[in-house]
């Protein structure tokens, strides 16, 4: 059994061993943090719960999209941010899909400011929409950086508040950017920023009417 489950125990680590089952609900009160994800990368290795570790705020996503037969990570009563407590509540299974899918859709009320995205760091998140925060004004420069690394895919589709394109210089993966309907943009845009995207192979510029070319 991986040694996160070793300082339990007597018979639950025996059944760790013998299930395939990291079960840490008895480290609750103790665990802080996510256990190193490179003891847990086993075949045997079916669920993680963490049900109950209200300490735990972060949960290293990359490496455990790894664990070639993990199927469900229990994460109710945490405190992890990503993925969302909706998601979350379905259950061990369900939290895998949505992992797997690496899909963002960022929501919150109208608000002066971009949402910070610090806490999707370790996200792992490869598909980015802000199509349900048309209302906030457009990001800084810097502010695609926690998710710039595994980013394939934007879409600001209707985000009518930005007036350039700066903020996708971070986007270095980035194969397709969509910023349909974003009709404050323009009159030009700026060649260098695209020159940046390296990976880009799709760009959507439908109904941006303030765009001259």
């Amino acid at each position: 059994p991986p040694q996160c489950v070793a300082p339990i125990g007597g018979e639950h680590t025996l059944e760790c061993a013998r299930s395939g089952w990291v079960d840490l609900r008895p480290r609750a009160a103790e665990l802080d943090a996510f256990p190193d994800p490179s003891t847990l990368n086993h075949e045997r290795c079916t669920r993680i719960i963490l049900t109950g570790c209200g300490r735990v705020k972060v949960i290293p996503v990359e490496p455990l999209l790894k664990i070639p037969n993990l199927s469900h990570l229990e994460l109710v009563d945490t405190g992890v941010l990503w993925p969302p407590t909706k998601v979350i509540a379905r259950g061990g299974e369900a939290v895998m899909e949505f992992l797997h899918s690496g899909e963002c859709l960022l929501e919150g009320q109208p608000g002066l400011y971009f949402p910070d995205l610090t806490f999707l760091s370790e996200a792992f998140i490869r598909h980015l929409d802000l199509s349900r925060i048309v209302t906030c004004p457009e990001p800084p420069r810097d502010s695609l950086l926690p998710v710039a690394t595994s980013l394939i895919s934007l879409s600001a589709k209707g985000c009518t508040q930005f007036t350039s394109v700066a903020f996708l210089e971070p986007l270095t993966n980035a194969e397709r950017v969509s910023l349909e309907g974003c009709t404050g943009l323009g009159p030009y845009l700026p060649d260098e920023v695209f020159h940046m995207l390296n990976s880009l192979q799709e760009l959507v510029l439908t109904g941006c009417t303030g765009l001259k070319y």
